[in-house]
């Protein structure tokens, strides 16, 4: 899951990133991969027999030398008199524009950087659960009036005039009836008029806030600007113009202020409490799965091209405030402040953290959180502007972090927490949601990205590692359609997981904007499939986030119509795709032999 984007707190649209190098610095990495298994990474061999060398990169193989997680040496502590919100003192004028006759919301939008002055130029986004939000603008004085149907609300107080460089959205939550309503966390004045605002942005140094204009150069970069190297090589079709308000892709090139795809990636986990919330657990040692288990798949993902290197501090960092000041309004959990716990967080520890030295930030809550508290934990990317530095990715976890477990109240999914956080940390690589609307499956449980509560097959496809640059060319065979012959071309796959010389896929493009992809999946790393065989699939790049974009082909005769999970062709199998006809002639454990025709 995607959450709004942050710029210190909500707000500026994130974005990613295709090389990354001269985003962050690169430190090098502690691999246990030698130097022989390293050059035929890079390099790559087409091969017309199975590959001899075995994929060596499992779970908990090849990662003895990664970073382990690493204990900031001075907690971080924020004072029980921190001023969390400056708006609570600020009253509302007397004199504002009176509410119309019937009103039952009532409120006004003051000035964050001029309390106790209305705000011109601004106005809310409202919506009941699983409505689609409305804009409506206020008055020139910041107030606010209208009649609602009763229910429970949430607002996005929007930034005047498209004001995003010291204006940030704030969200809040409106409980309505036929007499009147209340905003959580707000005291409304005798008339019934509820003060709300967005969030100011900090005043910060020159030097970061060149950063910032230097990143938002480079996201404005236009798809147009990439030239392809491959014919497989489509580009993204549905953000052509990209920008600020672009995080994700399914095509070429990746989002530029994405998290890099090679070197060593400095993550850091902030531990959160509340007055209300609290764990007796020591931070290290409940985080210290999630991080070594997110460490060691993109370890193995990108063939050793990439390791997190992970700092927490040694203390649950106790904010001053309720849970309730961020929770959700709906019992599924959706909807809560997440925006505004980040850029608190953020804003509150900046004396404390220099937010500069990481390139990934997560904020981690109690296991004992609730999901009518923190439902669902999303990604955050975007321009993080803080005092201490500026970075581009953050995650914010919820209960379903806790959720997706094997132990008693859990769902059954082992590593369900560091599944989450790679779920999500696939998102500041810019990799779609690769399903339909959360709803229902398109590429089944075949990836991380699509099915992050499964037990089976959670690898990334050769596409999105095609797309990070994992998978580099000569380890694909690119086919045109027309150089296909009826006659057929045999082809054999190495098995995707695991480094190794030979093909590691076919790809074909149906169009200007369709990849048909071929791939070798084996009960391997981190994929446990109930068959091994050939997984057949399409990408469309002019499907966007959540469209359901990743279409698997099963095989003739398969009966899982939720999960695909015996989708994969076997020996003997084949299936036509766009005129393609791909059939398997022998399934082996170092390599499967496929045909290819017209």
């Amino acid at each position: 899951m995607v959450g709004a984007v942050l710029f210190l707190g909500g707000g500026l649209g994130g974005a990613a990133d295709a090389v990354g190098a001269n985003l962050i610095g690169m430190t090098s990495m502690r691999l246990r991969l030698s130097a022989l298994a390293l050059a035929l990474l890079l390099s790559g061999c087409a091969g017309a027999t199975p590959s001899a060398s075995v994929p060596s990169l499992s779970p908990g193989a090849g990662t003895e030398d990664l970073p382990p997680l690493k204990v900031l040496s001075a907690p971080v502590v924020i004072p029980s008199t921190a001023v969390i919100d400056p708006l609570a003192a600020v009253q509302a004028p007397q004199n504002l524009t009176p509410a119309p006759a019937g009103s039952n919301v009532k409120l006004w939008i003051t000035d964050p950087r001029e309390p106790g002055k209305g705000l011109d130029g601004s106005g809310l986004f409202y919506w009941l659960a699983n409505e689609t939000p409305a804009f409506v603008p206020a008055n020139s004085d910041g107030s606010f009036y209208s009649t609602w149907k009763p229910g429970t609300y949430t607002i996005d107080i929007v930034e005047p005039s498209n004001n995003t460089t010291d204006y940030v959205r704030r969200a809040y939550t409106v409980r309505v009836t036929n007499s009147g309503s209340t905003v959580d966390g707000v005291v409304a004045n005798t008339k019934g008029i509820s003060v709300v605002g967005p969030v100011q942005t900090e005043r910060v140094p020159a030097d970061i806030a060149a950063r910032v204009n230097e990143l938002t150069a480079l996201a404005d970069a236009p798809v147009s600007a990439f030239s392809p190297s491959s014919p497989c090589q489509l580009v993204d079709q549905v953000t052509p113009a990209r920008g600020l308000g672009v995080d994700l892709s399914a095509g070429f090139p990746k989002v530029p202020l994405r998290i890099p795809s090679v070197g060593t990636i400095r993550a850091l986990i902030i531990p959160v409490s509340f007055t209300d919330l609290t764990s007796e657990r020591v931070p290290a040692e409940l985080f210290k799965t999630t991080a070594e288990g997110v460490r060691d798949f993109y370890f193995s993902q990108s063939y050793g091209a990439l390791t997190f290197d992970f700092s927490i501090t040694p203390n649950w960092v106790e904010m001053p405030v309720s849970v309730q000041r961020y929770g959700s309004s709906q019992p599924d959990g959706w909807g809560w402040k997440v925006n505004d716990l980040l850029g608190d967080v953020l804003r509150l520890t900046a004396d404390q953290i220099t937010y500069g030295d990481y390139d990934v930030v997560y904020v981690l809550p109690p296991e004992t959180v609730a999901r009518t508290q923190f439902g669902n934990g999303p990604a955050l990317p975007g321009i993080h502007r803080t005092t201490s530095g500026v970075f581009t990715s953050a995650a914010a976890g919820g209960w379903d972090m806790f959720y997706n477990n094997n132990g008693p109240g859990g769902n059954g999914i082992s590593g369900g927490d560091w599944k989450w956080m790679a779920h999500e940390t696939g998102h500041l690589f810019g990799l779609y949601d690769e399903d339909l609307e959360h709803k229902s499956q398109s590429l089944g449980e075949w990836g991380i990205m699509a099915a992050s509560w499964s037990n089976y097959a959670i690898e990334l496809g050769a596409w999105d590692r095609y797309l990070q640059g994992w998978l580099k060319e000569p380890q694909i065979a690119c086919r045109q359609i027309a150089s296909l012959s009826t006659a057929g071309e045999t082809i054999t796959l190495d098995p995707l997981v695991g480094v190794s010389t030979g093909l590691k896929s076919i790809m074909i493009p149906l169009s200007f904007s369709k990849m048909l992809v071929i791939e070798s999946r084996k009960a391997m790393g981190f994929d446990v499939p109930l068959n091994s065989g050939i997984l057949v699939y399409t990408v469309d790049m002019k499907v966007g986030q959540l469209g359901g974009g990743y279409v698997v082909v099963p095989r003739i005769g398969f009966s899982d119509r939720e999960y695909f999970r015996d989708a994969p062709l076997r020996a003997g199998d084949s299936v036509t795709v766009g005129g393609v006809t791909i059939a398997v002639l022998s399934i082996g454990e170092g390599g499967d032999v496929v045909k290819i025709s017209r």
